[in-house]
């Protein structure tokens, strides 16, 4: 039933009339902060995940894009489900916006190495536009007037992760409901596609982990894709990528201390802005805990040699 009523959901909001709106920011770390892409990522390590990110786009050009993000994801292995939140703020010339957004994902067990994680996301989109800061030519403007400092919209999203031991696929639709009438900016409806592969090297502290991205508003599409190392049992790792039409970018990132993890990126834009600014910085702080198993009673039996 609960995977019925969700094809059902996502079918009929992607086929709704749609309009013109403003994107997501780009996530360069997205893989380690999948929940705020999918509500379906949410405790899918089977345990704790908190996790600090920000984003300033385009350093040195004024009112470039500045993101901070909260996301955080708790397992609740008795009702095989998760819950967790998304809060984001973003700022983009006289524009402000913030993302308030509550996860609830289920699970269904495929067998051991398989998983099947469904997620649902609802919360509220306020957009702030800070009129004043605008030079007009003529101050009767009539545009001035249809304009609102602030204005609240509801948001909602669907989601579906395939997880094993080595890899994860994932699909969501984001910003489902939002305010189609209004000639006010929001979020537009977006359609997220993933994929992940772990590679293993044998006899080694290796490990190859290439991913793939794909974002589309239906207006226009985006596409990323990287390779991350790991060495020393993911103690560290460094990596980089490429996101179609817009640039290239280099990751890195750290073990501080046994579930806390710092990661870096930095982007080399490729586009017309690229002699405006001198590139993107992005920082993540990220906290994992799993419960220990409790170790199972050994009972010696004749039969196990």
């Amino acid at each position: 039933m609960t995977q019925r009523l969700l094809f059902l959901f996502t079918a009929a909001a992607f086929f709704l009339p749609k309009s013109a709106a403003q994107n997501d920011p780009n996530i360069t770390q997205w893989m380690f902060v999948r929940s705020a892409l999918n509500p379906a990522a949410t405790g899918v390590n089977k345990g704790l995940d908190l996790a600090l990110w920000g984003r300033e786009q385009w350093w040195g050009l004024e009112g470039r894009p500045s993101t901070q993000m909260l996301t955080g994801g708790m397992f609740i292995p008795k009702a095989k489900s998760a819950i967790g939140l998304t809060v984001l703020m973003d700022r983009l010339g006289m524009q402000r916006n913030f993302i308030g957004r509550v996860n609830y994902t289920g699970h269904i067990t495929v067998n051991e190495s398989i998983f099947i994680a469904l997620g649902l996301t609802a919360g509220v989109v306020n957009t702030a536009t800070r009129v004043q800061e605008l030079n007009w030519q003529n101050p009767a403007e009539p545009l001035l007037g249809q304009i609102p400092d602030n204005k609240i919209l509801p948001d909602a999203g669907v989601g579906i992760e395939v997880v094993h031991k080595n890899w994860f696929v994932g699909m969501s639709g984001q910003h489902l409901v939002y305010g189609q009438a209004s000639p006010y900016p929001a979020y537009a409806r977006t359609l997220n596609l993933y994929f992940s592969y772990a590679f293993d090297i044998k006899n080694s502290l290796v490990r190859i982990v290439p991913s793939v991205l794909g974002r589309s508003p239906f207006f226009t599409a985006s596409a990323d894709g990287n390779v991350l190392f790991y060495f020393l049992k993911d103690r560290f790792w460094l990596g980089g990528g490429y996101r179609y039409n817009d640039g290239a970018y280099g990751l890195a990132g750290v073990q501080i201390i046994k579930g806390l993890y710092l990661g870096y990126s930095y982007d080399y834009s490729f586009s017309r802005l690229r002699p405006f600014n001198t590139g993107s910085h992005e920082l993540m702080l990220r906290y994992m805990w799993k419960k220990p198993r409790k170790p199972q009673p050994f009972f010696r039996n004749v039969r196990v040699y």
